[in-house]
């Protein structure tokens, strides 16, 4: 919009644009890497920026691609109900297969019978069909 770019590769002497995966030069001739990228031009593709996203601001989210794996929520058995955790566990599928999710235990703390008799402590949440890298939580 500003042209800033376009004059910081011409004064880094690039003729064209390094940086990959989204990336850009910035006026110290670096590549400022978008997140889910690393390397010095983000030549390194981790995951979506999505994903990446989600995992920074909800370090305990995750996505669950293994057949059998075992999830066990973040805190379980030693936090108890006075930690508030916000995350989201992805399960998905490889193509034409379904997730199928088992719950072995599972507790919620008591509906609050104060106030207006909120269950504000513990949720549980399922979706089908989501995309993360689609932002559709």
């Amino acid at each position: 919009m500003y042209g800033c770019i376009n004059d910081w590769l011409n004064n880094c002497k690039h003729a064209a644009e390094p940086c990959r995966n989204g990336g850009y030069t910035t006026k110290d001739c670096k590549c400022a890497c978008p997140l889910g990228t690393t390397g010095a031009n983000c030549e390194n593709f981790i995951m979506s920026y999505n994903d990446a996203l989600v995992k920074q601001i909800s370090p305990d989210s995750t996505n669950i691609t293994t057949p059998d794996a075992e999830v066990i929520s973040p805190g379980y058995y030693t936090l108890g109900s006075t930690q508030d955790k916000n995350y989201t566990q992805v399960l998905r599928a490889p193509k034409c297969q379904r997730a199928v999710a088992t719950f072995e235990d599972f507790r919620l703390k008591k509906r609050s019978s104060e106030g207006e008799f909120r269950c504000d402590a513990n949720s549980l949440e399922i979706h089908a069909d989501v995309s993360v890298s689609a932002g559709e939580i």
